[in-house]
């Protein structure tokens, strides 16, 4: 789809997120979901940002950090994903927490750590230290300028790229109405040859799955 809402960008994520431990899952989705560019699982597992109360991160490199991690400026931080500077205060809603965290600088040092209510702005607790995690499948292997973050350009940045079954271990991979998959996928392919001809001849034509 052009348009995907937060809350299934949300959900891809924390099922991203989910297969990088050591448990066993069942994962359902659809075609799309299946063929669908991510960058590699051991990019994908380090691309993240871990803090600690009294030691030195630069303010400028964190705001520049979350910005590649997908975190956009906002003047109010009131949902995941979004982040706010003002001065020597950065608040950011990191994926996978329930509140927004609110960090503090004195310096280059971090001062303090805080979780706080979106709503009214009260703290409600301090921290030691706290691990962000991505908020974006468009992760590039080095930090570059990029025109377009739609996930069919992530091959340009990337060398290497995978599917979903590149992020599980040894999985058992079941289809249903394989057929019907079969003529999906051929339509998909169709739409895109058209597409290309008449929209976008940048686009790639092939999948991950034929990769």
């Amino acid at each position: 789809s052009i348009a995907i809402s937060p809350d299934l960008k949300i959900t891809r994520l924390d099922t991203l997120n989910q297969l990088l431990d050591d448990s066993n899952h069942i994962v359902i989705t659809h075609l799309n979901g299946l063929l669908r560019y991510l960058p590699e699982k051991e990019l994908f597992k380090n691309k993240k940002i871990n803090l600690k109360k009294d030691e030195d991160y630069e303010r400028d490199t964190l705001v520049n950090d979350l910005l590649n991690l997908g975190y956009k400026p906002e003047s109010i931080v009131n949902k995941t994903g979004e982040m706010g500077i003002r001065g020597f205060v950065i608040d950011v809603f990191p994926i996978g927490e329930d509140y927004p965290i609110r960090i503090k600088y004195f310096g280059d040092t971090i001062d303090s750590i805080r979780y706080f209510d979106e709503n009214t702005q009260k703290t409600i607790k301090e921290i030691n230290s706290i691990e962000i995690k991505t908020y974006t499948e468009f992760l590039t292997e080095q930090n570059i300028e990029i025109i377009d973050e739609n996930q069919k350009n992530l091959p340009i940045y990337n060398k290497n790229i995978e599917s979903i079954i590149n992020y599980l271990d040894k999985p058992l991979v079941v289809f249903k109405d394989y057929s019907q998959i079969e003529t999906n996928v051929e339509t998909l392919r169709n739409q895109i040859f058209e597409y290309k001809q008449n929209k976008d001849k940048t686009i790639l034509d092939e999948y991950i799955s034929n990769r």
